[in-house]
Parts: structure tokens; sequence; C-alpha cells
């Protein structure tokens, strides 16, 4: 049967070779034998610590880790999705530039509203009804929705445009802005 030594560690197959040394302290403060209270705990924590130090052992030498490696079902199935060929159409790459700041139905949307499509205002407004306890948590979580929309240059539907106009206007009523 085989052995996992990095669940065993608890490490992950592709980890550092720096980290399975420090591995051994770690695992030494939280079973080592002698912090054991009882007799079946002191059993249980040698035969645990026995088991991570042999894994230790195996992963800190860099050509018994590599031969441990070879056989580690990790690397096997990452070789055998390398193995694939590759599709016949191969899709077109993403576009890296960020789009502009498009609203949707930015003609729907008045003077008086484009003015606090700013993510920084709309973050502002919500951490200001917070402190002065002047709006809900649902209506200080919706600015800072807003201003997630905006910051990300996300469109808004005209249903949305309609709750941005009534949560400005309660900001205006409660004196936020």
């Amino acid at each position: 049967m085989f052995e996992d030594y990095y669940k065993t560690v608890q490490l992950h197959p592709e980890c550092d070779a720096v980290l399975i040394p420090e591995m051994r302290r770690i695992w030494a403060k939280l079973i080592h034998p002698d912090i054991a209270k009882t007799a079946i705990e002191r059993t249980e924590f040698t035969d645990k610590i026995q088991r991570i130090n042999h894994a230790i052992d195996i992963l800190s030498d860099p050509q018994l880790r590599n031969d441990y490696n070879k056989n580690h079902p990790y690397f096997t199935a990452k070789v055998a999705t390398k193995a694939k060929p590759e599709p016949e159409h191969k899709p077109e790459p993403e576009r890296t530039a960020k789009p502009e700041p498009c609203y949707a139905y930015k003609s729907d949307i008045s003077a008086v509203l484009r003015k606090y499509l700013d993510s920084e205002i709309l973050f502002n407004i919500a951490k200001e009804a917070k402190a002065q306890n002047k709006l809900d948590s649902f209506g200080r979580r919706a600015f800072y929705n807003f201003g997630q929309r905006v910051k990300q240059h996300q469109k808004f539907t005209p249903w949305q445009i309609e709750n941005f106009s009534k949560y400005i206007a309660m900001a205006q009523k409660a004196g936020l802005i």
C-alpha cells in the first residue's frame, strides 16, 4: 500500500523543500511524546512522530524525494493530463485591456446621479452611514455594492438604476451627502 508522506506531514506535493524540515519542529511542538498526559497518549504520539519523522527524512533528501515523487499519485496524474492531445480548435485569447467605465442605459442616469457614480464616494457614504448610524445595514450594504459595481466597471440594469436613485435620495434625506 502506498503511504502518502505529504499527507502524513500535511504539506502539498509541490511544496518548497525548505518547508519540510520546518514541519519537524512544528510537529514536535504538537505531538512530542514528552508532552503527552497519559500512557496511551504517549504511545499514540510516539507512533505518529515516528511516521512523521520517517516521512520528513524521505522528503528532505532531494534524491529520495525525487524517487518518491515518481510513484506519487499527484505527479502521475499530472503527467497523464499533460499527455492528452490539445484540441484542434484553440479558443481566442482573452482581452487584457480594461474596459472603459460603461453603464447600461447611460441616458437613463440623470446628471444628478452621475456625479455619485464614483466608487470612493459610494464607499464613503457607506462608511459615514455606519459611523453615524443613519441607514440600516441593508442600505449601507447597497452603497457598498454600488461602489463595487462602479469600481469593477460593471453595467447597471434599469432596475439597479432605479434603486440607485432611491438610495441616493435616502442618503440625501439622512444628511450623508
